[in-house]
This record gives structure tokens, C-alpha cells and sequence, in this order.
């Protein structure tokens, strides 16, 4: 029924049709992307689908996948959360010397601040008979309610964190997709 399509898949056929299959689903397209004729391309794929191998590269390329869709998921959560916990008080202390409240300058911000900012105005004034000098900055925040918009919006309010899938793929996001090709080649062995 295959016609020897299927021995002429090749171990890069099969983290071809791992990738695409995981991609999308579709199995037919996935053995249309390795090269199999149309006719010949469900049976093809039903059989490469039956292979165990073939199931562990698939469910690693989803997990990793999915890894990548959650640490974006987790840097936009981060991000509207410092805009919408990020108050104009933030960017002031009392100095110790002075005892006087003083703005922190934008070097000394930490990242939550950093994100929080919208537009950032900066003049220096010098006094020509002392030389010294007067910094201004005028600060202008993000609208936190878009922020918690979104983050109502697509569910970022309830990410579950610390649990052993959430640790694996911390570990897979990192990965590039040449290290989950390696992979997926030992898998196929």
C-alpha cells in the first residue's frame, strides 16, 4: 500500500515528520512534508505513527513547544505586572545625607521600574556663577489598566508556577531546536 515509501524515510524524514506532525497535527501534511506522495501519504503516516519512537519525538516537540509558548506567556505576565504594581513613589528615596527625598536616577532602576516606564523628559540646568548643576526629570508611567486587561484578558493571573511539569519545561525552553533535533535523532536511534 505504501509502494516502499515508508523505507525510504529517512531518521531527518522522521524529526521532519516529528516537527510538523507536533506542529499541526495533521499527519497527511506531515508525511506531504517529508516527501511522500499524496497517494501513498496516509498510509505512510498511520504507520509512522504507530512507531514508539516516532510518539516520544512527537510529545518531546509539543512539550518543547508548549515551553515556548509559557515563557512567553510568563514574560508578558511579568511585564504587566510591574506596570500595573509600579507606582510613582517608586522612583523617589530619602537620601541618607540630605534626609531630603530624591529622584532615583534611571541607572540605578531595578527592571520592574524600567518596564514600568512610559516616557522619560530630562533637562540640566547650570548655574553660571557656581557651575553647579540641577537635574529634572519629568516621568510619565504606563496605564496599568491595560495592562490588567490583558492579563484578564488571557488568563496571565493564574499561571501555575513551581509544579514538576512547570520545571521541565523551564529546562526545555531554554533549549534551542538543534538540541531538540539531537534529541529526537537518539530517540530515533
Amino acid at each position: 500500500m505504501e509502494g516502499g515509501y515508508l523505507e525510504r524515510i529517512t531518521q531527518d524524514d522522521k524529526v521532519i515528520f516529528a516537527r510538523e506532525y507536533a506542529s499541526h497535527g495533521d499527519a497527511f501534511q506531515a508525511a506531504l512534508a517529508v516527501g511522500t506522495p499524496a497517494l501513498a501519504a496516509e498510509a505512510v503516516a498511520t504507520s509512522l505513527l504507530l512507531d514508539t519512537s516516532i510518539k516520544k519525538a512527537v510529545k518531546l516537540y509539543q512539550r518543547w513547544a508548549e515551553s515556548q509558548r509559557r515563557a512567553t506567556r510568563r514574560t508578558v505576565k511579568e511585564r504587566a505586572a510591574a506596570i500595573m504594581n509600579t507606582t510613582i513613589k517608586d522612583f523617589y528615596r530619602v537620601d541618607p545625607k540630605t534626609r531630603q527625598v530624591v529622584f532615583i536616577p534611571p541607572n540605578e532602576w531595578t527592571k520592574e521600574q524600567a518596564t514600568a516606564v512610559r516616557k522619560l523628559k530630562f533637562s540640566k540646568k547650570v548655574d553660571p556663577f557656581d557651575g553647579s548643576e540641577e537635574h529634572t526629570y519629568q516621568l510619565e508611567l504606563a496605564d496599568p489598566l491595560p495592562a490588567a486587561r490583558l492579563m484578564l484578558e488571557y488568563g496571565l493571573e493564574d499561571l501555575e508556577e513551581g509544579t514538576t511539569q512547570e520545571s521541565e519545561l523551564d529546562r526545555l525552553k531554554d533549549m534551542p531546536e538543534e538540541e531538540i533535533q539531537y534529541r529526537i535523532r537518539e530517540l530515533l536511534g
